[in-house]
């Protein structure tokens, strides 16, 4: 929420009261729902039929 409305990363460090950067780079991987919705726009190819992959 913080990075989404521009705060600083280090305003956003000493907001969230931690003094190593690693913890909030761990909130910014778990909670980023912008990534998790850039994510689920992948299109993936379509897997190969059965006898395709026995030729292989």
């Amino acid at each position: 929420m913080l990075a989404r409305n521009n705060v600083a990363y280090k305003h956003a460090l000493a907001f969230m009261g931690h003094k190593d950067s690693a913890i909030l780079d761990l909130y910014f991987t778990m909670f980023d729902k912008d990534a998790e919705l850039a994510i689920g726009t992948i299109q993936y190819p379509a897997a190969a039929p059965e006898q395709d992959r026995k030729a292989s």
